[in-house]
């Protein structure tokens, strides 16, 4: 594997295996990654980042990565790809839209919970809703636009000890009665 940090792209942390293939790509802080990976000898990924751009005296932290110890969320509902009435998956659409019609319960399965500090909510942009315990949910209960059917981005960003996150994204369609 090789191991790379992308200051550019707000301290993320970038994994490719021997062929040059993405196995995963992390956000580590907002700012700087002012260290360079380390794997130690069980496998642990080390890196060190700051939020700290002026040379002040912001806190640096120090990640580890390591076996079991993924610290990222998945979306459990909705799936992508399907049309869901009043918060039920109905059936897939045919060009994998995701499709929402009435209210729905948004669920995330969340690792490394014991180091998770919350999950935040967002719709194109802003945040509607912070958790900050399992289970990770929030119904989405109302109209987000001026237009009663319109696109939005779902983000679901969660926020880890230490400054990691993870963010995921779906594209929906969304119409709200």
């Amino acid at each position: 594997s090789h191991i790379d940090f992308d200051m550019l792209g707000g301290g993320e942390i970038i994994v490719l295996d021997l062929d040059g293939n993405l196995l995963w790509r992390k956000t580590l802080c907002d700012s700087v990654c002012p260290s360079s990976p380390v794997i130690g000898e069980d496998g642990t990924v080390y890196i060190c980042s700051s939020n700290d751009l002026i040379g002040g005296d912001a806190p640096g932290y120090l990640h580890a990565f390591g076996p079991g110890d993924m610290k990222k969320i998945e979306v459990e509902y909705p799936e992508i790809g399907y049309l869901y009435l009043f918060g039920r998956k109905f059936l897939p659409t045919p060009r994998g839209n995701t499709i929402i019609i009435g209210d729905c319960n948004v669920k995330v399965n969340a690792y490394s919970e014991d180091d998770l500090e919350s999950v935040n909510f967002y719709i194109d942009e802003s945040c509607k809703f912070t958790d900050y315990e399992a289970p990770y949910e929030w119904k989405m209960d109302q109209r987000f636009s001026d237009y009663p059917i319109y696109p939005h981005r779902l983000s679901i960003k969660a926020q880890y000890k230490g400054g990691c996150e993870w963010v995921e994204d779906i594209e929906f369609w969304f119409f709200h009665l």
